[in-house]
């Protein structure tokens, strides 16, 4: 067989509508993150992604919260099947866009109803992977809580986030429910002023 996969594969720094021209793909998802964006929020890596993740337009953020959950943590170790729906409409013209047929972790075949746009709304079936999840490990406490602290003053002093902590270490292994509310628990410290610190501002 003369692959020519590569050749087809978009250049871009993300997963494009393109690059499923030949066949859908299925994405076992890595890690989720969440941006100030308008347009694209949302990045979800994947095994084999090479720093190129499938960025879902927000009908299909919908799709996945109503399926999955509203915490984006909980989609590591799940999978999605992506195909190209030539009909997407982007800046009013039929682009190709990605859309979503088919996750893991849900009991039956669905049907979600999205809005595409303000005048359009388009209902999708999600069938039902049945996809071997591999049996991911759960961060050790005995690991994790050597690491608490450093993670607690990183998101006090506001050098990293919680999201960000969590995606890193889920890269690896699953947190427990109990280690992630320990890191929700922690707050960003307002710096403060030199007088504040010594009284003057008093």
């Amino acid at each position: 067989m003369l692959d020519m996969s590569d050749v087809i594969l978009a250049k871009s720094d993300q997963l494009n509508a393109e690059d499923l021209i030949a066949s859908p793909m299925i994405l076992n998802v890595t890690g989720v993150k969440k941006i100030n964006s308008d347009t694209q929020p949302v990045f979800i890596d994947y095994e084999g992604g090479e720093g190129r993740p499938y960025k879902p337009c927000k009908g299909m953020v919908k799709a996945l919260s109503a399926l999955w959950s509203l915490d984006g943590h909980e989609w590591i170790g799940k999978s999605i099947r992506v195909y190209m729906e030539p009909s997407a409409v982007y800046a009013g013209k039929e682009t190709g866009g990605i859309r979503i047929n088919g996750l893991s972790h849900i009991d039956s075949d669905k049907k979600v109803t999205v809005s595409e746009s303000r005048f359009k709304k388009v209902t999708y079936l999600i069938e039902k992977l049945d996809i071997e999840q591999k049996q991911r490990a759960a961060w050790p406490d005995d690991k994790f809580n050597p690491q608490f602290d450093k993670m607690k003053t990183a998101i006090e002093t506001g050098k990293s986030t919680v999201d960000s902590i969590v995606t890193f270490l889920q890269k690896t292994a699953d947190l427990t429910q109990s280690q992630i509310d320990r890191l929700n628990s922690v707050e960003l410290i307002e710096q403060q002023s030199d007088d504040d610190f010594f009284g003057e501002g008093e």
